[in-house]
This record gives structure tokens, C-alpha cells and sequence, in this order.
């Protein structure tokens, strides 16, 4: 009987290691790590971006082409996606001031205000009307720079100019 007695105390301490090891690594993950595993939920949110349908091209009758579309770009932050470590927000600041005429305070500002708004998540447009030149090069400028981001919409461009227009 102690045998048996001296495997179920055993059995039992194993049991109670592999619950303290569940606790302290709940405390950890918890307590000690826990602004990290928010940040990363913030992240990971899911959200509705409206997205604008596409227009096709127009045509006349005899198939030519009156209106057709053209991507236009944008450079917008996203404020809760900037870092908070001062010196990688500063740098970021710092590109989209200069891809966007605006002095980096002003942007900081900004994306403070943004942060402080019901949607933190919403972008703010810095710059819009880029044509694809300067697009790539913002793009490739912002490439590992979290918050800012280069979005295209389309614009209708008619052909002929005002002459479709009704008198």
C-alpha cells in the first residue's frame, strides 16, 4: 500500500508543477507582457473601409471611348498604427513631412488628435492628387513605416473634354 501511496503522491505533486507552471506562465503573459499582447490586438482589429465601386469605360455608338478611369493616389496616416517608441515615430514624421510638405510637428499633432477621436483607425489624408511617379516613390519611401500608407482611387477623366457636355 505505500507504494501505491508513494505513486499517487507523486502523481499528485506532478499535477500540482504543471498548474504552478500554467499560473506563472498566466501571470507573465498577464502581468508582465501585457501592454505588448495589447498592442498586438490593436493591430489585429477587424474594421469596414468603404471601397468605391468600379466604373467602367464609356463609349458611343460606334465604340469610342468617351470616359475612362485613372488611378489616383493618396498619402494617408492611420495614427493607431504608429509606433509609440519616439525615436521610430520621429523618423516616420519625418519621411511623410517631407513626402507631403507638412512639418513633422503639425503631423504629430495630427495623429494625437486622431488617437484622442472616437476612431483612432481612420486614416487622415496628408496628400492627395499624386500621380504614379510619385506614388512609387512615396510607396517605396513608406515601405516598413507602420501608420502611413499610399492608397489609390480611381478618377474619371473624359476624353473629349467639356465638348460632351450639353449646351
Amino acid at each position: 500500500m505505500s507504494a501505491a501511496r508513494g505513486r499517487l503522491l507523486l502523481l499528485q505533486a506532478a499535477a500540482v508543477a504543471v498548474f504552478a507552471l500554467f499560473a506563472l506562465q498566466l501571470v507573465r503573459m498577464q502581468v508582465i507582457e501585457g501592454a505588448h499582447y495589447r498592442a498586438l490586438a490593436a493591430q489585429q482589429q477587424m474594421r469596414s473601409l468603404p471601397v468605391e465601386a468600379a466604373r467602367g469605360v464609356i463609349t458611343d455608338h460606334t465604340g469610342v471611348v468617351l470616359a475612362r478611369n485613372r488611378p489616383q493616389y493618396a498619402i494617408e496616416l492611420v495614427p493607431a498604427e504608429l509606433p509609440a517608441v519616439s525615436d521610430r515615430r520621429a523618423a516616420i514624421l519625418e519621411t511623410l513631412g517631407r513626402l507631403t510638405g507638412n512639418h513633422p510637428a503639425s503631423l504629430d499633432a495630427a495623429a494625437d488628435q486622431g488617437m484622442r477621436s472616437r476612431d483612432p483607425f481612420a486614416p487622415i489624408r496628408l496628400r492627395s492628387g499624386l500621380d504614379t511617379p510619385a506614388a512609387i516613390e512615396a510607396r517605396t519611401a513608406l515601405a516598413d513605416m507602420p501608420g502611413a500608407h499610399v492608397v489609390a482611387s480611381p478618377l474619371r477623366v473624359y476624353e473629349r473634354g467639356s465638348e460632351l457636355l450639353p449646351h
